[in-house]
């Protein structure tokens, strides 16, 4: 009779497929609150979990969601100029957005994709159907842009000289996040006790500012900080869920 989804994707697909809009709800995914709460801990403990920030979450490569991007538009092409073009439009693409995000522009619409991937196509005089375009646009967004989104932001915080700490797989193969890979966290007692130990934790998505991470953090005493995203734009709004 209802249904709770915090996925933009879903959401639309939901409503293309007919459901009623008044019965679908926009919210993050339920944390237990018997396990997010404030921990006590050794000494030893709080030594290991402490840092000023901390991010929860496996390390994504954006380059590599590129390739992959790429790989599948262009794999089953037979004209290597047209594969050439369409690859060109792609890095352009994801370089125009790489200018944007470290010139602190906000960039939070998906309709920003389709346009350059558009203009990049016109100037190249490449034909790209609209349907080709806006599937393309959906996966620059999510997952390419909000990689990268990522991984920019940690490394500015790591290089304004903070305690930064990155849990979870894969961040220890990057140069520039090796020295602050901390390890692999269980979900329950130790991802609480991270949270317990940890000042500031950044939402760290690019189209939403609640999401679970939300709740865990500020459940067991650390200040979550979300990406200002104007409301209209934002796919599960923390401003709806934290009043006060």
């Amino acid at each position: 009779d209802f249904s709770l989804v915090y996925c933009h994707g879903w959401y639309e697909k939901m409503i293309e497929t007919g459901f009623d809009k008044s019965r679908l709800a926009v919210q993050i995914n339920p944390v237990d609150e018997k396990i997010f709460e404030t921990k006590e801990m050794t000494q030893r403990e709080k030594e290991f979990y402490t840092a000023d920030i901390a991010f929860p979450g496996n390390y994504q490569r954006p380059e590599k969601d590129l390739a992959s991007m790429i790989l599948a538009c262009t794999g089953n092409m037979q004209n290597d100029a047209d594969k050439s073009k369409i690859t060109n439009v792609l890095i352009s693409t994801y370089e125009i957005f790489k200018s944007k995000i470290s010139n602190n522009e906000l960039v939070c619409q998906v309709e920003e994709c389709e346009s350059v991937i558009n203009e990049l196509a016109m100037l190249l005089e490449i034909n790209i159907p609209n349907t080709l375009v806006k599937d393309l646009a959906r996966m620059f967004f999510q997952p390419v842009l909000c990689n990268l989104y990522r991984k920019m932001t940690l490394k500015w915080l790591i290089d304004a000289g903070f305690q930064v700490k990155l849990w979870g797989l894969g961040w220890d193969t990057d140069p520039d996040f090796k020295a602050h890979a901390a390890g692999v966290l269980k979900h329950g007692d130790e991802l609480a006790k991270m949270y317990s130990c940890t000042k500031i934790v950044p939402g760290g998505f690019f189209w939403l500012s609640a999401h679970a991470r939300s709740w865990e953090s500020t459940s067991c005493g650390a200040l979550f900080m979300a990406r200002n995203i104007p409301s209209q734009f934002d796919f599960a709004n923390i401003r709806d869920c934290f009043t006060e």
